[in-house]
């Protein structure tokens, strides 16, 4: 069964106000950028007001962008718990995030970030059901999958694939061996992940030595230049 992926410390968020000289697609990746800093600094009164104005536009357009960036925030606010082990929060806030992503899915089949998160939130959620691993593993692994085939190029794929691989257990097909090598394929595609929020740096710490020594060891020096 899956374990719950290490959570992140976050950053300090403020709610964007509306400038009429920003345009829409200015101020949702405003948005999204505030997200992620809080989600640096733990943050969670910050990204659970961010996420109810993302919530409110995703109800009363029901565009996809709208439940793509609102399936996104959940995302960020579940790392953020997980800083605090705050289950609660993680459990809501991953259930809330897939049927967002659910519904971008819907409105774009083609979209794999959208199939990225149902399949990463769904992942998130398997320690806090009843019987999680079999209810929503296989599906969740699909998700990820259907992420990477969409877009090979898509590095939070493989972020999330590697996270699979590293954190469900080897009876139900979990693999270190095979985590650090997805988790390579991301930093091929985008070296600059910030090892500061990337979960796959974290998880890549707690390999046993000598992965430790070969995986992480040299990815530190990467990361410093």
């Amino acid at each position: 069964m899956k374990t719950a992926t290490i959570g992140l410390a976050t950053c300090l968020c403020l709610v964007v106000s509306a400038d009429p000289g920003v345009s829409g697609q200015e101020t949702a990746d405003e948005v999204v950028r505030q997200a992620r800093q809080a989600r640096d600094k733990g943050d969670i009164e910050s990204l659970q007001a961010l996420i109810r104005s993302a919530r409110d536009e995703a109800t009363r357009t029901n565009s996809f962008d709208a439940n793509l960036r609102t399936a996104l925030l959940d995302a960020c606010l579940v790392e953020a718990a997980h800083d605090h082990q705050n289950d609660t929060v993680v459990k809501q806030a991953a259930q809330e995030g897939v049927a967002a992503a659910e519904r971008a899915v819907k409105l774009n089949t083609e979209s794999s970030e959208a199939h990225r998160l149902v399949g990463e939130l769904l992942g998130q959620l398997i320690p806090h059901v009843f019987a999680g691993g079999m209810r929503y593993g296989s599906h969740s692994t699909e998700e990820i999958e259907k992420a990477m085939q969409l877009d090979s190029h898509n590095p939070n794929a493989y972020v999330a694939r590697g996270n699979d691989y590293f954190f469900t257990s080897k009876t139900f097909g979990g693999d270190k061996e095979k985590a650090v090598d997805t988790w390579k394929k991301a930093i091929a595609i985008r070296a600059d992940f910030r090892r500061g929020r990337n979960r796959s740096y974290l998880a890549c710490k707690s390999l046993p030595i000598p992965w430790r020594k070969r995986e992480c060891d040299n990815r530190d020096q990467r990361s410093s230049k």
